[in-house]
Parts: structure tokens; sequence; C-alpha cells
């Protein structure tokens, strides 16, 4: 019982922002680099980051989060990434 009411409670955090668990995950990432560091990751150090996914799918997240309106980025500029 207890294992299905933390499914829950995530799955509603989810609904309520709107994100994946994985979209939610990334980020975090570019929050915590961003906070550590004081400029945007890269999306190779994303990837590294997020226990050494692809950098196709590290891309699939960044756009995502873009289309979500958490993020916003220039595409080809390196460490454009900004926290809206």
């Amino acid at each position: 019982m207890k294992n299905r009411n933390i499914r829950i409670h995530n799955e509603s955090k989810r609904i309520k922002r709107g994100l994946t668990i994985k979209q939610s995950h990334m980020l975090n990432i570019i929050k915590e680099f961003i906070d550590q560091h004081s400029y945007s990751p890269s999306i190779r150090e994303l990837a590294e980051l997020a226990n050494g996914i692809t950098i196709s799918n590290t891309h699939r997240y960044i756009v995502s989060l873009k289309d979500r309106g958490h993020i916003n980025y220039q595409p080809g500029q390196q460490r454009s990434i900004h926290l809206i």
C-alpha cells in the first residue's frame, strides 16, 4: 500500500507540473547546475549528469522543456539554456 501511495503522489506531482518524471529530473539537473556554476550547462554536460543518457535524448528533453515553457534556449548557441 505504501508504494502505491508514493506512486500516486509522484503521478499527481507530474500531472500538476505537466512534466514526466524524466523531464522533471532534467529540469532539476539544469536548476542545480545553474545554482552551482552561475551559467547554464552544455548538452553534453547534461547528458553526463543525467546518468550518461545519449546526447540525442538529452536534446529531446531540452526541446520538450522549452515547448512546455519551463526553459528557453537558442539552438546552435553554447550554454544558452535559461530558466523561465
